[in-house]
């Protein structure tokens, strides 16, 4: 019996030393993230757009929505502080309300240049037309290219104009984009 009553006294330590080496990494993280404050279609936190691109981007986005396609979002943020980008999509996602409320059709493409992150967040309604398999194939045969290259309008315009392909919204992609 001795041995069972010193076998849980350790394991209830090692819960107690995991719990209390965890948590405050955890705390942490989620306290030092902040969603950026919803200023437009496009939130540039960090200038990687010119304002003639991004007023170009919000254009194109507006008008895919006044078609009756999906909410876009783009954000570019500075740092995501050690968040995991899908947590940081997630939050930002939550945050903004992206989509239609009954549709859930929100999209949000999320940059963060300084940990060369990406990834495309869409809302439940529009899961079965851009799973993450598309979104990710968006990302790494669309965006990444053009990135790479330091077209970071081009990367942007030609994802969102995928995602509008896919979900049927009929609007005139910018023709200086090819």
């Amino acid at each position: 019996m001795t041995t069972f009553k010193t076998a849980c006294f350790n394991f209830s330590l090692y819960l107690l030393a995991a719990g209390l080496f965890l948590s405050p990494v955890s705390v942490w993280s989620q306290s030092e993230f902040k969603v950026p404050a919803l200023s437009g279609p496009v939130v540039d936190e960090v200038g990687l757009l010119s304002s003639g691109e991004s007023q170009n981007l919000s254009v194109l986005i507006r008008s895919i929505r006044q078609a009756k396609g999906p909410q876009f979002q783009i954000v570019i943020l500075g740092s995501l502080n050690g968040f995991d980008i899908s947590d940081a999509a997630i939050r930002i996602f939550d945050q903004w309300k992206l989509g239609n409320e009954k549709q859930d059709d929100g999209v949000l493409i999320i940059v963060a240049p300084n940990e060369k992150r990406m990834r495309i967040e869409v809302g439940q309604g529009l899961e079965g037309i851009i799973p993450d398999v598309i979104a990710g194939r968006i990302i790494r045969d669309v965006m990444r290219p053009y990135f790479q290259k330091r077209q970071f309008y081009e990367g942007l315009s030609q994802a969102v104009g995928q995602i509008s392909q896919r979900t049927s919204a009929d609007v005139a992609l910018d023709p200086s984009v090819n």
